[in-house]
């Protein structure tokens, strides 16, 4: 005897979701339409780190007073009076002009102008003096802690610099590199073994970024990328092409991390582990349509963050350094990183703030996901939720015209929803505050028997 599809009986199964950023969706994994403020390495949905004053609330410092900060800096200076040290910020905007903030108040004053579109490297000596060198057209301006600075003019235009083994390392147009002499950044003077100037005219283009990075010297062209070991004397450095065939690469967003290298190319993303180069997430990663759209950049612990301006307004890509997960984040306006680690930002108040995991402020996490049929064709009864996480989370399921919105509220570590919905497909929309997670989640529906 036939059976009717009222004799069939409903068959519940268990299905275990995790969470993606990107890529094609399978059995069990929800793929973000849109991601914001959201981490789902591992599979697992996490809200992205935030930020928190780098003093108290009401004393850190604060640049009211500065329009279009491009980067801040920490300077730490040596106190003879109790043997330790003391910080104070500096700031540079994008008309070049640098300010330094007043020693114990919250406010800026302007130290130097003239410095449009400068690129800022830094470095501590051998006395553990903090330098700053500013690398703008012709001129290296070398500024010391004590705020005393002196400058050097090379012959043709420089754009950007690194400190590498005791020497400044500066890119001259159109393809060399002027190397100073060791513990002297402002003596270029030829010499086979102190400083000089090294010509590459057939890598590709002019010089774009220097980069130190696993004992070596990565000098990156528009069109192409070489390794230098520097060794004691000018005369004994080698240099090696490393095989690059993407697109002209966007210099100011080259960063390290402990384990590669990343830039943003015209055609793309990429990472570089020091031996080869390999384009990153082609379907995911909105591109600037300009170089001049990109505003700021730094490694930070085991990810690289890239700040520009989308179609969308700004974005700060966070790229973790092993090169297998990536999201998207809000806000951290002028970032910068400095010694001993710290990750700075202007936050809406505009407070310097470090990132932190456990930040006190931020934008929420938002996790917009794509239709999903759990991998089970037909209709069917989404019947319950159950979550293994923290912090504060919403759920809003849609079902066709249906909409509902629950707040998750971890007990133990564990949250449940219960519904009764049929359909064929659902959308998952997560909003999570700073601090939580979902770690895991599992989705009960019932379909009739086949």
């Amino acid at each position: 005897m036939m059976r009717t599809a009222l004799d069939k009986k409903e068959k519940t199964r268990n299905v275990r979701l995790s969470f993606a950023l990107q890529g094609v969706g399978r059995k069990g994994v929800l793929v973000a339409k849109k991601g914001v403020n959201c981490d789902c390495r591992g599979g697992k949905l996490r809200k992205a780190p935030a930020g928190t004053p780098c003093l108290k609330s009401d004393r850190s410092p604060r640049v009211c007073t500065i329009s279009n900060v491009a980067k801040i800096c920490l300077i730490k200076e040596y106190s003879n009076a109790d043997g330790t040290y003391v910080e104070r910020f500096s700031v540079l905007d994008q008309n070049g002009r640098f300010y330094v903030q007043r020693q114990d108040t919250q406010s800026f004053t302007l130290l130097l102008g003239g410095l449009p579109g400068a690129d800022v490297v830094r470095t501590v000596d051998r006395n553990n003096w903090v330098k700053t060198v500013f690398i703008n057209g012709e001129t290296c301006l070398i500024l010391e802690a004590n705020y005393t600075g002196k400058a050097v003019k090379l012959a043709n235009n420089c754009k950007t610099g690194a400190f590498f083994k005791h020497r400044l390392f500066v890119g001259v147009k159109p393809s060399a590199l002027a190397c100073s002499a060791p513990g002297d950044e402002l003596s270029f003077t030829e010499s086979v073994y102190d400083g000089g100037l090294l010509r590459f005219p057939c890598v590709g283009g002019e010089i774009v970024a220097i980069k130190p990075f696993e004992d070596k010297l990565y000098v990156f062209f528009e069109y192409g990328i070489l390794k230098l070991t520097v060794g004691g004397a000018i005369k004994d450095f080698e240099a090696q092409e490393i095989e690059y065939v993407g697109g002209k690469i966007y210099g100011r967003t080259v960063r390290a991390t402990n384990k590669a290298l990343f830039f943003m190319a015209e055609d793309g993303l990429y990472r570089l582990d020091g031996r080869s180069v390999k384009r990153l997430f082609s379907d995911f990663v909105q591109l600037p349509k300009e170089e001049t759209l990109l505003e700021s950049g730094v490694g930070y612990g085991d990810k690289v963050l890239i700040r520009y301006l989308t179609d969308e307004g700004y974005k700060t890509l966070a790229v973790y350094e092993d090169g297998e997960d990536c999201f998207y984040m809000d806000g951290l306006n002028a970032l910068s990183c400095e010694e001993g680690g710290r990750c700075l930002f202007i936050d809406e108040n505009k407070r310097i703030c470090q990132l932190s995991e456990d930040g006190v402020f931020g934008s929420v996490g938002r996790f917009i996901g794509a239709e999903t049929d759990f991998g089970l064709s037909g209709r069917k009864t989404l019947t319950k939720l159950s979550f293994e996480g923290k912090g504060n989370v919403s759920v809003t399921i849609e079902n066709g015209g249906r909409t509902f919105v629950r707040s998750l509220i971890f007990e133990d570590g564990k949250a449940e929803v219960k519904l009764s919905e049929r359909g064929d497909k659902f959308v998952f929309h997560f909003t999570l505050s700073s601090g939580s997670e979902i770690s895991s989640a599992v989705a009960e529906v019932k379909r009739l028997a086949v």
